[in-house]
């Protein structure tokens, strides 16, 4: 109990430390992990099926005995999935955590953020804005060249 403590203080503060230097890739990695351990825990429970099938195999005179290597299969198999269980239930809580401080950071209010409210209104980063302003400023650009060629092709004056 004091070892698994431990590691989840430790856990906390790699969690802490991550989110500050970046948040989206944080939670993306404690997905990723989730994903592993579910899919540890699916194989434990084959292997755990696997063995209990063989162990329960009549033997020569039509007995079912179990034998030490098969209840220790069996066991493994099922300590197995209690570890990724454990550690995926771990995980979920930490993305719990995760997600809400990414978005406390955000700027989120109920269902919407002001991150993709700006994105919809136009917003965006710096860059993004920039490179619009330019596309826009080049279609102005377009278009009155356009209509100067218009007219001085046909000689009028303002």
């Amino acid at each position: 109990q004091q070892a698994e403590r431990a590691q989840q203080a430790a856990d906390a503060r790699g969690l802490k430390d991550a989110l500050a230097l970046d948040p989206g890739s944080t939670v993306t990695a404690l997905q990723r992990l989730i994903g592993q351990f579910d899919r540890a825990a699916e194989q434990a429970v084959k292997r755990y099926e696997q063995a209990r099938k063989d162990a329960l195999k009549p033997d020569a005179d039509g007995r079912i005995r179990i034998t030490g290597d098969e209840a220790r299969a069996m066991q493994a198999a099922r300590a197995s999935y209690d570890r990724s269980q454990a550690a995926a239930e771990r995980y979920r809580n930490m993305l719990r955590s995760a997600q809400e401080t990414v978005r406390s950071q955000s700027g989120a209010f109920g269902s919407f953020s002001v991150g993709d409210l700006l994105n919809l209104a136009g917003g965006g980063s710096s860059a993004e804005r920039t490179a619009r302003a330019a596309e826009k400023q080049n279609l102005l650009a377009e278009a009155t060249n356009r209509l100067l060629g218009q007219i001085y092709d046909k000689k009028e004056t303002w």
